[in-house]
């Protein structure tokens, strides 16, 4: 016997304001481009990024070529 279990889409209200909104409608405009980025993060293993500076520079074709990582260790 198989047993095959579907998982639909919950039909959840979200209320936004106009700000949020604005927001999310730029966050999906580029989505591609932070998944990508926070991909390669998590490639590196940044699991907590408090106190951290990171430069990406991204070549011609949109490739990053250089990742710069600064931890600061403040007391």
């Amino acid at each position: 016997m198989k047993i095959i279990i579907e998982q639909k889409p919950a039909n959840t209200p979200v209320y936004l304001t106009p700000d949020e909104v604005l927001l999310f409608i730029e966050f999906k405009r580029n989505y591609k481009i932070v998944a990508y980025i926070l991909g390669f993060m998590e490639s590196l293993h940044l699991e907590d990024m408090r106190e951290t500076n990171v430069v990406l520079d991204i070549d011609k074709t949109g490739i990053i070529s250089h990742a710069a990582i600064t931890k600061h260790f403040r007391s």
